[in-house]
């Protein structure tokens, strides 16, 4: 029977059973303690501290994994271990003549509370087990003086009077069954009904993550594919939410319009690109700048979307929307927009957490391709930038090479002419020593002069041009400072 609730739920039940029983078990050998202090004899308090024990069973029970058992013998439990000592303590105290009608209500107060067993720790969903175990509170209440009566200690039997006692107590008892009975099981089944709900959310938000997580691993969105992103963005939608349509609609700043770029209609694609203009719907618009999500759980009625309703949402019958803005470069771009036809849908929180999240990917989609694009581009700069260095440096070697070849030719020439130049100095400095030998005292006087000049003015020039190569050899950017 355990099957029919969740794990979870079973557990816990078992858990409240537990603890039930060691209440019991405590609280009956309070009892026994408070009756020796009293001054009880040992034949009423020995059975309550022997009969405590029977409330271990149900604990004893669930530590060999019977937890149905467990839970039938814990409410069984308490009308057959009270009825027994119900009966000898009246029996002990008709004998003892200390018999008043305080006996007969403080056992029905217990057999009362018993009803709290069945409904703390057995599901609504457990009808069988449920019905099994509310037996023996319910009959255990309702037979309580036939039982005693049948004994022989019925409240009449023992000389008690009172004429309404019969009529009084039970219609009494059975009012505080009823009321008791009633509370229990209305806070049992909004507990479950919670529960229940909690459990179908958790249900879903586990089954949300698994779907984001796996549209965030795709590939459309981080390599910035937009359209086929836009298709796995609308599929997911669909099949998570369980609406009828899903589109995304891109927002041009140029007019001021939203256009419908992919529109996922009852399992078709659709790319006819509807388009609404702010002009057109002002309020809507502005519920879409206001409002990062727009909700409307009835279409028709809802006043953000009212400028909708003939043109569109009665057209095609959509009774409730869902709206998620999403972004591009950190400004509104477009929204993402659920809508459900025929019958109006009630959005959960985790229903709105899904389509935001669901719009963080559509602008990590736009933001990957601008990247990706970006990219491209630097990688297209840097080969240019690489091309230009390349060609930088083949026009440098060409310049060093012709630098070289005009170093080689100015050497060339260099050491020519300073042949050339040696020839006439030689040819001079002859004929100096010819005039020498002369006697011509004249020739001496006006030649020789000359001739010296000459000489000296020959070995300066060859000296200048000497000097000119080689500091064009150690620096070729000084050559053009050198003049000969």
């Amino acid at each position: 029977m355990g099957q029919l609730v969740s794990p979870s739920v079973h557990q816990r039940n078992i858990d409240v059973s537990n603890w039930l029983s060691l209440i019991l078990f405590a609280l009956s050998n309070i009892v026994g303690i408070v009756y020796l202090i009293n001054g009880h004899s040992t034949q009423i308090t020995s059975p309550i501290f022997i009969s405590s024990f029977f409330y271990l069973v149900p604990f004893m029970l669930n530590r060999f994994g019977l937890f149905d058992i467990s839970r039938v013998v814990l409410s069984y439990t308490v009308p057959l271990v009270m009825y027994p000592l119900s009966i000898y303590n009246k029996m002990m105290a008709l004998d003892d003549g200390l018999i008043n009608a305080v006996f007969y209500y403080d056992i029905r107060v217990a057999l009362l509370c018993s009803m709290v067993i069945p409904t703390s720790t057995i599901s609504l969903k457990e009808r069988s087990l449920f019905a099994i175990c509310i037996f023996p509170s319910l009959f255990g209440t309702l037979l309580y003086d036939p039982i005693h009566n049948w004994f022989g200690v019925g409240y009449y039997q023992v000389g008690l009077e009172g004429n309404n006692y019969l009529f009084i107590v039970n219609l009494f008892t059975v009012i505080t069954y009823i009321f008791f009975f009633s509370s229990q099981l209305f806070l049992r089944s909004k507990f479950e009904f919670s529960e229940s709900r909690e459990a179908i959310k958790s249900s879903k938000l586990e089954s949300y993550l698994d779907q984001l997580m796996t549209i965030g691993n795709s590939k459309s969105i981080n390599l910035g594919n937009v359209e086929t992103a836009y298709e796995e963005i609308c599929s997911t939608a669909e099949r998570c939410l369980k609406v009828s349509r899903v589109g995304i609609w891109e927002y041009d700043k140029r007019d001021h319009s939203i256009t419908c770029k992919i529109l996922l209609d009852n399992g078709q694609y659709d790319y006819r690109e509807e388009k609404l203009n702010m002009d057109d719907y002002p309020i809507y618009f502005k519920a879409l700048d206001q409002n990062k999500l727009l909700i409307a759980r009835d279409a028709f009625k809802d006043e953000r979307i009212k400028e909708l309703k003939k043109g569109y949402l009665e057209k095609l019958n959509i009774r409730s929307m869902m709206d998620m803005s999403f972004t591009k470069d950190g400004r509104f771009a477009g929204v993402i927009c659920c809508e459900h036809q025929g019958q109006i849908k009630d959005w959960r929180a985790e229903d709105s957490i899904l389509l935001k999240a669901l719009g963080d990917f559509v602008s990590y989609a736009h933001s990957a391709k601008k990247r990706i694009h970006q990219n491209i581009e630097l990688s297209y700069k840097n080969r240019q930038v690489r091309n230009v260095n390349q060609r930088l440096e083949q026009m440098v070697k060409e310049r060093t090479s012709e630098l070289e070849e005009r170093n080689q030719q100015l050497t060339e020439y260099a050491f020519i002419n300073s042949h050339i130049l040696r020839a006439p100095v030689a040819r001079v400095s002859g004929l100096m020593n010819l005039a020498e030998v002369l006697s011509d005292e004249e020739f001496k006087e006006t030649i020789m002069p000359k001739l010296k000049e000459s000489v000296t003015e020959l070995e300066e020039i060859t000296t200048r041009i000497n000097s000119a190569i080689e500091l064009y050899t150690v620096d070729n950017q000084k050559v053009e400072k050198v003049h000969v």
